[in-house]
């Protein structure tokens, strides 16, 4: 039935191209749902229908008149995919949706597939792109920001490159300058049901020094001190700069 209904508006009105892409998340659902392997294996015919109608659907994006449902149809994928593990084709999502937005956080979450997937250059790159287009980014973004500068780091520091080491030091700091400048309230925080990103942080950690859960929790200052401990920054006698100054750090 989704292949009669994408195929009766073909050729015809390219404002049909934006109704099909609500088809796009259905079509998602049932590609990463790891739970219905079983099923599809067993009716692959319906698979390989699906996978055809996805491909079309990103192709229906250059059609549609509605710029933006087409980028919500790739950030939405784009996202599923990621919380799937398939990282690879997260990234081609992402990528799109952000080309289309610019948007700080799409760019944010194209970053964190890089990470998964071992990219440090082009997360570093985008991060670099990111912080000139500072002015766009909230409070969570920032901390988003700061964080995944950090981890970029950390694995370059990972390879045992003596000055990516110093990068480490330098974007821990910066992380914990964000958190204490830059937060206030509920909405600074990570998101504690969000597995892909606390694998990625407490990848290469003891369990007790993971920092993750620290920033999962409503933010406040009496966290400071266990943050600054878990990522080895001392405490400074100096003032600390302001958020906007903290969130451009590179």
């Amino acid at each position: 039935m989704l292949h009669q209904l994408f195929d009766a508006g073909r050729g015809a009105d390219p404002q049909l191209a934006c109704h099909r892409l609500s088809l796009s998340e259905a079509v998602t659902c049932v590609r990463v749902d790891e739970r219905a392997s079983t099923a599809l294996a067993a009716f692959s015919d319906a698979h390989n229908e699906l996978e055809r109608i996805a491909n079309q659907l990103s192709r229906d994006c250059e059609r549609c008149p509605e710029r933006a449902a087409c980028t919500e149809a790739h950030s939405r994928r784009g996202w599923r995919l990621g919380r799937a593990g398939r990282w690879a084709q997260a990234r081609d999502d992402l990528k799109e949706a952000y080309r289309r937005s610019r948007s700080a956080a799409l760019g944010l979450l194209l970053v964190e597939a890089h990470l998964h997937l071992g990219d440090i250059n082009d997360a570093r790159r985008l991060l670099d792109d990111l912080v000139r287009d500072n002015a766009r980014e909230t409070a969570a973004d920032h901390l988003n920001h700061a964080l995944y500068a950090w981890l970029a780091a950390r694995q370059h520091a990972a390879s045992g490159n003596a000055v990516a080491k110093i990068d480490q030091a330098r974007y821990a700091s910066t992380l914990v300058a964000v958190y204490e400048r830059c937060c206030a309230g509920d909405a600074c925080k990570l998101d504690e049901a969000d597995t892909p990103l606390r694998a990625l942080v407490c990848a290469s950690s003891d369990p007790s020094t993971c920092v993750f859960e620290l920033l999962a929790r409503p933010w406040s200052p009496s966290y400071l001190p266990e943050l600054r401990q878990r990522l080895g920054v001392p405490e400074s006698s100096s003032p600390s700069p302001s958020c906007a100054d903290a969130a451009h750090v590179r």
